[in-house]
């Protein structure tokens, strides 16, 4: 996909790259050409063997964890599925751009006969779970209302649920915020969602298990069937803990090409941020970082690779995590026997999916420029080109009813403020409309500056004292043009504050429960 896709304005604006119709046949393509790979080799096994492997765990560990949630597929008999077809994001409250990708993928699936898993990136850190809403207290506004906060290196998997009481609280302060709207629409969602998470909090102790499973409680009148996978849980499967132990072998040589396709990226868009769109590994003497978190008693760290005589030493602060043999397949047997607690960071997420298990993965925009990185890092390392993806995404505005403003009208209003203030003269009418009984002393101040600004410009002029009669003329039309510019500017300002209004009303990341999943759905098909 070599062009950037740009995300919808408009509200219903939706955006599928490649045309849905395609991605059955792209699917079908790449399974076949991922078959017959040949002359490839991670962690001592060929390609076709190892991705077969992990394509089997992945449907194992996603029917047990879809299970435990409530979520069953009716395509869950299909042992050996022909498609895989993938999609992932952190289990929070995001907007519903993100929630066309699951409903998308969910609907493909159908039609082709393809089994469909939802990542949940359950391995990812967090700042806080909010409710991310407009409010009118008694302006508009924005308001959030937490429901779980995160902690330093902390992660949705390694953090319990709300419980059941903490999950009402933030029900009842959502639901007030709500309804400050005076629309009773988001409210209705909400409260829907909400019965949804009191169960899944009553019945999951991990914070990302309880907010999946709130999420497809509130998914169930659309009857989706997609199944979900934990990336803690895939991260244990022993593919890939082999495609780690591979990655570990060759330390040096996977930081250096991440770094340098990750230099190019910022380069070629111009960003500057040392985290965007994610960290260079880490290099020193004699260690390398790898692209994996180690998940230890609710905490994830880095992990190092060094190179300790005949073996290779994973370390995450001063713990030694694992020690692998330099042999790419012994390596990988002792990784799977020690079975360290490893999960992919970012880039190493999409790379081991789209290489080893899915047949096409779908991406949000966002998503997607950063997955041309990984195209490349994959290219490099294993002289493969990986799976296509897709892209999804839509904008939704809450039906909240605030009047468009246009760029157009408060620049209009800006220039006119400025010229009223600094040119009166030149609005001599709307200065007269403004003062009826002042209209001849402003008619004859235009005049006499009109006399003054012809004489200062002849050979000879006395410009000082000219300046000074013209300044002396600007001040006198200034007072008379007060009361045209204090309307001027109230009216600019009345302008900023309403385009301020429906940038808040019209912007498209608040939460997806916000929505009912039916009329969602209907914009999508």
């Amino acid at each position: 996909m070599a062009r950037e896709q740009v995300i919808p304005v408009e509200d219903g604006g939706v955006l599928i790259e490649p045309a849905r119709d395609e991605w059955g046949e792209l699917a079908r393509e790449s399974a076949r050409r991922m078959e017959h790979v040949e002359g490839v080799s991670l962690a001592g096994e060929d390609l076709a063997s190892l991705r077969a492997r992990a394509r089997a765990e992945a449907m194992e560990r996603a029917r047990a964890y879809s299970a435990s949630l409530g979520v069953t597929s009716v395509r869950e008999n299909d042992a050996d599925p022909q498609l895989l077809l993938m999609t992932g994001h952190q289990p929070t409250l995001f907007h519903p751009g993100v929630w066309a990708k699951h409903l998308v993928l969910d609907e493909v699936a159908r039609s082709t006969g393809a089994t469909a898993i939802d990542l949940v990136v359950d391995s990812d850190g967090f700042d806080a779970v909010t409710l991310h809403a407009p409010c009118l207290r008694p302006e508009v506004g924005r308001c959030e209302v937490a429901l779980a906060s995160g902690v330093q290196r902390g992660y949705f998997a390694g953090t319990r649920a709300p419980t059941v009481d903490e999950a009402g609280a933030f029900c009842r302060e959502g639901g007030s915020v709500l309804d400050t709207l005076g629309e009773a629409g988001p409210e209705a969602n909400f409260r829907a969602y909400c019965e949804g998470l009191a169960e899944a909090c009553a019945r999951h102790d991990d914070l990302g298990a309880a907010l999946t499973c709130a999420r497809r409680r509130f998914e169930a009148p659309l009857g989706t069937d997609y199944l979900e996978l934990s990336v803690v849980a895939q991260s244990r499967g022993s593919a890939f803990l082999a495609f780690a132990s591979e990655l570990a072998l060759r330390a040096d040589e996977v930081a250096a090409v991440q770094n340098e396709e990750l230099a190019s990226y910022r380069e070629r868009h111009g960003v500057r941020s040392a985290a965007r769109p994610f960290p260079a590994l880490g290099v020193r003497e004699g260690a390398w970082e790898l692209p994996l978190w180690h998940l230890r008693e609710g905490e994830r760290r880095a992990v190092w690779a060094r190179r300790d005589g005949s073996d290779v030493e994973l370390t995450s602060g001063d713990d030694v995590v694992a020690r692998i043999p330099r042999d790419p397949a012994d390596a990988a047997e002792r990784l799977a026997v020690e079975s360290p607690a490893l999960a992919p960071k970012a880039l190493t997420l999409t790379l081991f999916n789209r290489l080893l298990v899915a047949d096409l993965f779908v991406h949000g925009v966002g998503g997607a420029k950063y997955e041309r990185v990984t195209d490349r890092v994959a290219e490099r390392l294993f002289g493969v080109g990986l799976p296509p993806f897709a892209v999804v995404t839509m904008t939704l505005h809450l039906p909240l009813g605030e009047r468009r403003v246009f760029d157009e009208e408060v620049e209009a209003a800006r220039r006119r403020v400025q010229e009223l203030a600094h040119n009166p003269d030149r609005h001599i009418e709307d200065i007269v409309a403004g003062d009826p009984e002042r209209a001849g002393e402003a008619r004859e101040l235009v005049q006499e500056k009109t006399r003054l600004v012809a004489q200062i410009t002849s050979e000879g002029a006395d410009r000082k004292t000219l300046g000074a009669r013209i300044r002396d003329v600007n001040e006198r039309m200034a007072t008379l043009a007060a009361p045209v510019v204090g309307a001027a500017e109230q009216e600019l300002g009345r302008l900023e504050q309403a385009r301020e209004a429906e940038e808040i009303v019209r912007d498209r990341t608040y939460a997806f429960c916000l929505w009912d999943p039916l009329e969602v759905r209907d914009k999508l098909v």
